[in-house]
Order: C-alpha cells, then structure tokens, then sequence
C-alpha cells in the first residue's frame, strides 16, 4: 500500500474483477486527462464502497479513458459511522458540512426540514458529488448514503428501529455529548435553534436522548461537526 500513497483514487460505481478493463465516465476521464495529467502506464486507486480498493494501470487515454483493474490493495471494511440529520444550510456553509462530516466518518446523510429551516429547496446530486470528492480525498473506502430530505415529524420513519437518536440541545441541561458510549443518529437544528413544539415532539420518543454541546451557541456546521467528532471515536459503534 505504502508504494501507492499518493496514488490519485478515483470512485467507481462498480469495479470489474482484477485482469479486466473498466471504461472511466467522461467527467472522470477529463480529469484523469486535464487535471491530474495522467497517460498511459500511469496509475490510479479504485473503490466503490463494497469492494475495497484496487489499483489499476491506465490502457489507453482519449476521448474513452480505459483502465484495468490490477490488484487488491485494502478490502472492505465494515464501518457504522453515525448518521446525521442537519437543516439544510445555505451554499457555504453546507458544502463545508458534507465534506467534513464525510472526512470524519459520517455513514449516511439527510437533510431535515424544520419551522426555521431557511434552505427548502436540496439538490441531493451536488450532496452526492461533494460526498464523493470527501471520500476519494480521505482515504475512506465507502461513501456515505444520501437520503431525500424529511420533515421533522418523520424523522423516526427514517431511523432504524434500534438506533438511538442524540438531539443537540443549545445550552441544555443534558449530558454532554462525550458522556456518549455508542454510535446512532445525530439531530442538529437550523438557524434559530428548534421550536417549543419540535422539542415537545422529539423528546416524547423514547428513542431520543437530548444532548449538550456546551455553553456556547455554535454555529449548525461547527455544531455538526463537534459532535461527529465524538460520535466518531465511540467504543461500541452502532451495527
């Protein structure tokens, strides 16, 4: 692996078995082309989250971009990484929470419409490219879910029946969240924090465990972030 550290990796929908000739999407080929300036007998790293990651010798470059696949350099891993519901948040700031939640560890993504969600419209495609470009960069060997956005009232439809769901409260009286001991789904409101009637609802389910980030307000990316980071290093990640 040490020999291919600074490989470029490239994420695949699907890798073809080892001796076989994968054809890179235009978007990638232009790319591997223009930006990395790669030819033929370069090499690249591939995943697609199930298989693991491979190296593969570039065959011929052009208008079609070919490469075969030639060995295994890491398997597939199991990884449960926290889910994160977030309020959408505008260009900025929710570019910067895809790309390190997904540098961090999260495993899926979904967007959480609330009262003081100001972002309505999500355009789930450029959350998956950002998610992709994270996890090429990271080393990651998956790429995390992307869920369509939900109301807030139907958060719990979308949850796994066993999975905890920890709501960040502003300066709440709850535990902090590194009193955490085990991975789940992590809840962070807009702009303006969650209405008196949202957290009614929220803490009347057993599966939500309110939790405090501090005595400071912190912004909803760095919020997400600080928390992921704890959810992150649990001992007893959620399977």
């Amino acid at each position: 692996m040490n020999e291919f550290i600074k490989t470029p990796r490239l994420f695949v929908p699907s890798l073809c078995d080892v001796g076989c000739d994968m054809v890179l999407s235009k978007p990638q080929s232009h790319y591997v082309q223009n930006v990395l300036r790669l030819g033929v007998g370069d090499v690249v790293r591939l995943f697609d989250g199930l298989s693991g990651e491979y190296v593969a010798k570039i065959e011929k470059i052009g208008k079609e971009t070919v490469i075969r696949v030639q060995q295994l350099l890491r398997p597939q891993g199991e990884w449960c990484g926290p889910w994160l519901f977030f309020s959408p948040l505008k260009k900025n700031a929710m570019d910067f929470l895809i790309e390190k939640s997904v540098e961090i560890g999260v495993s899926v993504l979904c967007p959480v419409l609330t009262n003081r969600t100001i972002v309505r419209t999500v355009n789930l495609e450029k959350i998956k490219a950002h998610s992709i470009e994270a996890a090429e960069q990271s080393e990651r060997l998956d790429v995390p879910t992307i869920h369509a956005p939900v109301a807030l009232k139907d958060i719990f439809k979308v949850l796994p029946v066993d999975m905890p769901l920890y709501f960040c409260q502003e300066r709440a009286t709850a535990s902090h969240i590194s009193t955490v001991s085990s991975s789940g789904a992590l809840l962070i409101g807009p702009e303006g924090g969650f209405t008196i009637e949202e957290n009614t609802m929220l803490l009347k389910n057993p599966k939500t465990y309110p939790v405090s980030l501090g005595l400071n307000i912190l912004r909803a990316e760095t919020a997400a972030l600080y928390a992921l980071s704890h959810l992150c290093n649990t001992s007893a990640p959620f399977k």
